[in-house]
């Protein structure tokens, strides 16, 4: 779970860090991740993260991709 461990890391520093870079930080994870199942390109991705009057954050991601790649399964 290395990437919870990367979000857990960048939230928890959220009061240090530029929001910006946040935001690229979980674009580039996310791409990542979407990459292993779709032909998606980096800026056909978009997030936003806003943060509600509960202190709550809000995550709002949206991507495209051409195509979904071939699943191959694993043997038992």
């Amino acid at each position: 779970m290395e990437l919870s461990n990367r979000l857990d890391n960048v939230i928890k520093k959220d009061k240090q860090v530029n929001p910006q870079y946040m935001k690229q930080v979980i674009k580039s994870d996310i791409f990542y991740l979407l990459n292993n199942y779709f032909e998606v390109e980096y800026d056909d991705i978009s997030i936003a993260i806003d943060l509600a009057e509960n202190n709550m954050y809000s995550l709002s991601i949206n991507a495209v991709g051409d195509r979904m790649k071939a699943m191959q399964i694993l043997p038992r």
